[in-house]
């Protein structure tokens, strides 16, 4: 599929912006990111056709899981499996922060908490939603852009994770000099073992995700290693 190359860039740049911003900007971000869209005759023609027939309510209640305890406010959020269904469903809750039917800091404590920190919680909104959205739009317009093919972009993105997996090993081999409870110890080797599985299965968003949890986990221990510090660096190309 062709595509403006000039109106193209900005969605990208859009998403990319979001990626790196901070979460008190972050609506601003949106509301330009679904400009960037109403100003793409191709994206336009995209998201009508993936809206014909798609039911945002139900996938909402499909895809943003409402609390199973009643004392608590925490969520969780997934995304659907179908591109294209993953694709409407984002855009609509984008469209639903942009247009203000819904508390975007609300949002992010209900469904994308961690450790009641906006800025942790955003950190994960957008590696969970964001990142995946951007890259299946370019995958529909792989010809657009500066960012060249997807099989360039998957080249680098084995590399770094070549590189997270050799930090990881590390980390691991590392965790039992640091000063941490028995508690602690056992908590830290779950979240390794955990990037290690993702990393092995190439699921990005939830390295990300892992990452940003144990960034907090050893704030709170009061820890920190080189590897630790490399591994978070080089997450940050991904």
């Amino acid at each position: 599929m062709e595509a403006d190359t000039s109106s193209m860039q900005r969605f990208f740049a859009a998403c990319d912006d979001l990626l790196e911003s901070k979460h008190f900007f972050a609506e601003k971000k949106i509301e330009a990111l679904m400009r960037s869209i109403s100003e793409c005759d191709e994206l336009l023609a995209l998201f009508t056709q993936l809206m014909r027939g798609f039911d945002y309510n139900a996938a909402k209640r499909a895809y943003l899981k409402e609390p199973e305890e009643t004392h608590t406010a925490r969520g969780a959020a997934y995304l659907p499996a179908d591109e294209s269904e993953l694709l409407a469903f984002v855009f609509c809750l984008l469209m639903e922060i942009d247009l203000k039917e819904v508390r975007f800091s609300d949002l992010l404590l209900r469904y994308f908490y961690i450790d009641g920190s906006l800025t942790a919680s955003y950190a994960l909104f957008v590696q969970q939603v964001i990142r995946p959205f951007r890259d299946v739009v370019r995958t529909c317009f792989p010809d657009a852009g500066k960012w060249g093919s997807p099989s360039m972009q998957r080249k680098k993105e084995d590399g770094i994770l070549e590189a997270i997996s050799g930090k990881l090993a590390e980390e691991r081999a590392n965790l039992p000099s640091l000063r941490l409870s028995e508690e602690d110890f056992r908590g830290g080797g779950v979240m390794l073992a955990e990037m290690k599985v993702a990393i092995d299965r190439r699921d990005i968003p939830e390295l990300k995700a892992l990452l940003c949890g144990y960034y907090y986990f050893l704030r709170t221990t009061r820890t920190t290693s080189k590897s630790s510090s490399e591994m978070f660096m080089l997450a940050q190309e991904l």
